[in-house]
């Protein structure tokens, strides 16, 4: 990955001065990301990746986070709750065969297993076992995957077991549309 760069500002990829397209670009393109994903809701998200990643350093200014506090709250009850040990965060992922990439949340071992977590501030869509098959695939080791769903109110977060019935396939015929819909170019 040491030719892959991303500008945080325009949320943009690329590999050798190419584009890459990120697995959320691919979803929105697609059509799969609900009319609740608006920019208010991922600014937010934002904001509340950078609290919970500042609190799994042990960083965390909790002076810093008012208006998110009851997320950041509900993620650190539920990591106390589960016993969980973060091994990676806010990571950037490539999959240079199907050509995307993204920034996958959290690598943790929960009850001595590693798995993936997926932080969302709002309701369980199918689109998030979608972005989390994405992000395992680019990462390269299939690991279990669990949404964590923040509390607004701040109590404990509920995680839910994330897949279903041809993942893969799905999105790797997501990818492949997408490909062929933008006529995407790549670097070898």
């Amino acid at each position: 990955m040491k030719h892959l760069t991303f500008d945080e500002d325009k949320h943009l990829f690329t590999f050798k001065g190419i584009r890459v397209p990120s697995v959320t670009q691919i979803l929105k393109d697609l059509g799969y990301l609900s009319q609740f994903y608006t920019e208010k809701g991922r600014d937010r998200g934002k904001k509340i990746h950078e609290a919970t990643e500042y609190l799994d350093l042990g960083k965390l200014d909790w002076n810093s986070v008012n208006k998110i506090k009851p997320y950041i709250r509900s993620y650190q009850q539920f990591l106390k709750r589960h016993k969980v040990t973060i091994l990676g965060v806010e990571l950037k992922v490539f999959n240079k065969e199907l050509w995307y990439a993204g920034i996958l949340d959290r690598i943790a071992e929960i009850d001595g297993k590693r798995c993936l977590l997926s932080l969302k501030s709002g309701k369980h869509e199918r689109w998030h076992s979608l972005q989390e098959v994405a992000y395992n695939m680019a990462d390269g080791e299939i690991l279990p995957m669990y949404g964590v769903y923040l509390d607004p109110e701040g109590e404990c977060a509920v995680k839910k077991r994330l897949g279903g019935p041809n993942l893969i396939q799905i999105w790797e015929a997501c990818v492949l549309v997408y490909h062929d819909k933008h006529q995407t170019e790549r670097a070898i």
